[in-house]
C-alpha cells in the first residue's frame, strides 16, 4: 500500500483518535481548574499548544503523525501536570515545594539572579539555561497580567516533551521508513513513560535535556543514512558544538555527550561501510577523529573533573537517602565499580524495590516513578527481542541501528557508574524506544516470544522482591 493511502487511512481515523485526546484534555483541565482555582493555566497551556502546533503545520516541519504524536504527548502532560498540581497545591508535595523544583521555580519567576549573564549565571546554577527559558516566559505572560505561578514554566515542559516525541517520530521514519504501526507504538511509549510524565509536570530542566539529545541523535542518524562528505557532516558537527555549549549550561557533566555520540557514530561507520567505501572511509575516519580531538581538548579536563565530583556527591546522597541494610546500597553502592556498573544498568530498569513505594500522597515524583518501572517492565522484553535480532538477522546491522544500540549500551553504563539516578537515564529514552521498536509485533511468534519473555522477567522481579522482603525482616 502506498504512502498517500496509509496518510488517508490514517486521516479517517483521525475522529477514534480526536476522541481520545478530547476526554484526556476535558480531565486535564478540570484537574488544573480545581488544584490552582483558576483557568490561567489552561490558557497559557493552549497558548503554547498553538504556537507549536502551527509550526508543525509547516511543510518542511509536520506531517499528520508528527501533529498527532504532538496532540498526543502534550495531552498526556497537561493531565500529569494537573495531578502534579493537586500533589503540590492540596498536598505540599515536598519534591515540588522544596529541592531542585522549588529551586528552579523561585530562580526563574521572581529570584534576582535571573537577570544575570548566562555566564556569570552558570557559576551560581548549574542549569542556567533553563532558567532564562523560564524567565522568559514568566516575562512575558507577566505583561498581559498573569501571576508569575510555576504553571507557566511547567508548560514549557510540557511542549518539549512533545516536541521531543516529534522528534522522536522523525527518526522512527529514518530509521524504519514509513510505519503507521511502529509510529502507534512509539506514541504509546511517551504516553506511558512514567519518567516523561515526571519531565511534564515538574518544575525541573530534564525535558530540556531530553529535547536537546534527542535532536542532536536525530541529526547524526540523518548523517548516517548518507554518510558522505558534504552538508549533512558539517551539520552533525555544528550541532555536537552547540549541543556541548547547551548542555555546560543545563547539567555539566553532560557537555561531553556530544564527544560520546560523535566517536560512537564514527567508530560504528568505520565497522560498518563496505569495502566499496573504502576511501570515502577513512577520509571520514580522519576528519571525524580530528572533531573529537578537539572536542576532547575543549572540554576533556572540565568534563573529568565534572565526571568526578558528580560521581563522589551522588554516591554521597544515595549513601544519605538508603539505609546500609537496602537493597540498591547492598548490591550496588559497595561492589567494586565493574560489579557496580553491571548491577547498576540493570538496577534502573528495576528501580524502584519494591515498585509500589511510590504509591501514596506525598510526593508524585515517587508516584511517577513507581508507575515507570511498571512501564520498563514491560518494555524490557522488546528490548531483548531487539538484541537477539541484531544478532541473528545482519539485515538489521545498519549504521543507524547500531548507532543506536551502542549509544544506548554506552549511556546506561554511564549513568550506572555516576548518579545511578533513574530521571537522568530518562532523557535518552528515545534510543531506547526506537530499539524497542526493531521487533515486529505484527508478526505472531514475535507475540508469542514477547509474553514468554515478559512472564520469566515478572518471575524475575517477583523473586527481587521476596528478596527485599528478607532483607528488612
Amino acid at each position: 500500500m502506498s504512502r498517500d493511502a496509509l496518510q488517508a487511512m490514517s486521516v479517517g481515523k483521525s475522529l477514534r483518535v480526536n476522541s481520545i485526546n478530547l476526554a484526556l484534555f476535558l480531565v486535564a483541565v478540570f484537574i488544573n481548574v480545581v488544584s490552582y482555582h483558576s483557568f490561567a493555566p489552561i490558557l497559557i497551556a493552549i497558548f503554547f499548544f498553538i504556537l507549536f502546533y502551527a509550526l508543525l503545520c509547516l511543510p518542511l516541519v509536520g506531517g499528520i503523525w508528527e501533529r498527532r504524536i504532538f496532540n498526543r504527548i502534550f495531552t498526556v502532560g497537561l493531565l500529569m501536570a494537573g495531578i502534579a498540581a493537586i500533589y503540590t497545591n492540596q498536598l505540599e508535595d515536598p519534591s515540588q515545594l522544596f529541592g531542585d523544583a522549588n529551586s528552579f521555580f523561585e530562580i526563574s519567576s521572581t529570584s534576582p539572579l535571573r537577570d544575570l549573564p548566562l555566564i556569570e549565571l552558570r557559576s551560581l546554577h548549574e542549569g542556567g539555561l533553563a532558567i532564562k527559558i523560564w524567565a522568559t516566559a514568566y516575562d512575558f505572560f507577566s505583561i498581559f497580567g498573569f501571576n508569575r505561578d510555576r504553571y507557566i514554566g511547567i508548560s514549557i515542559n510540557i511542549c518539549t516533551v512533545a516536541l521531543t516525541a516529534v522528534v522522536a517520530l522523525k527518526m522512527t521514519r529514518l530509521v524504519f521508513g514509513f510505519d503507521p504501526v511502529r509510529f502507534k507504538l512509539l506514541m504509546l511509549f511517551f504516553s506511558a513513560c512514567g519518567l516523561f510524565w515526571l519531565f511534564s509536570s515538574i518544575h525541573l530542566r530534564d525535558s530540556i535535556i531530553l529535547l536537546l539529545i534527542t535532536t542532536l541523535v536525530y541529526v547524526w542518524l540523518y548523517f548516517l543514512q548518507k554518510p558522505v562528505l558534504g552538508c549533512r557532516l558539517l551539520f552533525a558537527v555544528a550541532a555536537s558544538f552547540l549541543a556541548s555549549t547547551f548542555l555546560g549550561f543545563l547539567r555539566g557533566w553532560f557537555a561531553y555527550l556530544p564527544i560520546g555520540i560523535a566517536i560512537i557514530a564514527i567508530v560504528v561507520l568505520f565497522f560498518s561501510a563496505k569495502s566499496s567505501t573504502k576511501f570515502n572511509k577513512y577520509i571520514l575516519l580522519f576528519i571525524g577523529l580530528a572533531i573529537v580531538t578537539e572536542l576532547v581538548l575543549t572540554f576533556g579536563e572540565d568534563v573529568k573533573f565534572i565526571l568526578s565530583q558528580g560521581k563522589d556527591v551522588y554516591a554521597q546522597l544515595n549513601a544519605d537517602q538508603s539505609s546500609t541494610n537496602s537493597l540498591g546500597t547492598q548490591l550496588i553502592l559497595n561492589q567494586p565499580i565493574f560489579m557496580r556498573l553491571l548491577l547498576g544498568s540493570i538496577y534502573l530498569f528495576i528501580f524502584p524495590i519494591p515498585f509500589w513505594n511510590g504509591f501514596q500522597l506525598e510526593s508524585v515524583y515517587n508516584l511517577f516513578k513507581s508507575f515507570n518501572v511498571i512501564f520498563f517492565y514491560l518494555l524490557l522484553p522488546l528490548h531483548a527481542l531487539a538484541v537477539v535480532k541484531i544478532w541473528k538477522d545482519k539485515s538489521t546491522r545498519t549504521p543507524s541501528i547500531l548507532f543506536l544500540f551502542c549509544s544506548s549500551f554506552v549511556f546506561i553504563v554511564m549513568i550506572a557508574g555516576t548518579s545511578l539516578e533513574t530521571r537522568h537515564l530518562g532523557v535518552f529514552l528515545p534510543l531506547l524506544f526506537m530499539l524497542a521498536l526493531i521487533p515486529d509485533l505484527r508478526v505472531r511468534s514475535v507475540r508469542n516470544l514477547y509474553k514468554k519473555l515478559l512472564i520469566s522477567l515478572l518471575f524475575v522481579v517477583t523473586a527481587l522482591h521476596l528478596l527485599w522482603a528478607l532483607l528488612k525482616l
